[in-house]
């Protein structure tokens, strides 16, 4: 006896970078893959954003960029430190 069932699932269709919108999916060969960066914040109880969270996803470019960003910030702040 074959017995059937209906299932329901969801699959992703695109994914698009937070900051360009670019698609996130890239197809080599007919097979695709998912490729991003992720920024992600859970703040907790000792923050100043307790309870905020935050999640964005980016691609490789703007990935590349916010890194670039973040460490000339740090660099400026050593170096302006003293």
């Amino acid at each position: 006896m074959k017995i059937n069932n209906r299932r329901l699932t969801e699959t992703v269709l695109d994914r698009s970078c937070g900051v360009c919108n670019q698609s996130l999916i890239i197809d080599l060969n007919g097979i695709k893959f998912e490729e991003y960066g992720e920024l992600r914040a859970d703040w907790g109880y000792g923050s100043k954003q307790n309870g905020k969270c935050y999640q964005i996803d980016l691609c490789e470019s703007c990935f590349t960029q916010a890194l670039f960003v973040l460490r000339d910030a740090r660099r400026a702040h050593v170096m302006f430190d003293h």
